[in-house]
């Protein structure tokens, strides 16, 4: 690029169609430019629009480095976790899947698995700052307090609440302030018993 020249040329042909900006681009469906996505009824092996793509010296490297990092980071908040059994069992379950009774081995090894193929997910778990509205998501489904109905998520007996269609939307409703007193009629619901204690404590 310090040949005014060959920085001229570049200038003009740098946003072609067939031209990728790196190996591992991306249209905006999310389709890479290079190798497409590929389409299981056709015999294609790649449909990608682009026939070249910028070379950029420790770029990969780079990348695979940054994702050692994540897959180390996450896999430590797992065996960090202060909470120990009950700490991990919590995220299990907030990744889907109920390992209560099963040796803590197998419930590190659930995790780590996880943490190896989408890091992501884990460190979200422990820094989202979301894990007691998921959790209480979570027992509140179970309960039956929180219902699926017509593909939404409602609470109350005539189910007019609607916390959103999809998990992360009913989340997002529940940490929202304006929610606060629905909410807890939610814990009230979900956790009767912890409200028995207080009522008796209150009366004493």
């Amino acid at each position: 690029m310090d040949d005014i020249y060959q920085a001229a040329e570049w200038e003009a042909i740098k946003n072609c169609d067939l031209i990728a900006v790196d190996r591992y681009a991306k249209n905006d469906k999310g389709d890479y430019l290079i190798d497409g996505t590929v389409d299981k009824h056709s015999t294609r092996p790649r449909y990608g629009a682009a026939e070249l793509y910028v070379d950029r010296p420790g770029l990969d490297a780079s990348r695979r480095v940054t994702r050692k990092k994540l897959i180390h980071q996450a896999i430590n908040f797992i065996l960090d976790d202060e909470r120990g059994y009950d700490g991990r069992l919590l995220v299990a379950r907030v990744l889907g899947r109920n390992m209560k009774n099963q040796p803590n081995a197998d419930v590190e090894d659930y995790l780590i698995s996880i943490a190896e193929k989408t890091p992501e997910k884990i460190i979200n778990c422990y820094t989202g700052g979301d894990m007691q509205f998921r959790m209480l998501f979570i027992e509140a489904r179970e309960h039956g307090v929180i219902r699926k109905k017509q593909g939404l998520y409602v609470f109350g007996d005539d189910g007019k609440c609607i916390l959103g269609a999809t998990d992360d939307a009913a989340i997002e409703w529940m940490q929202s302030p304006k929610n606060s007193k629905v909410m807890a009629m939610i814990r009230k619901d979900t956790y009767p018993e912890m409200f028995v204690d207080e009522e008796l404590s209150d009366k004493k």
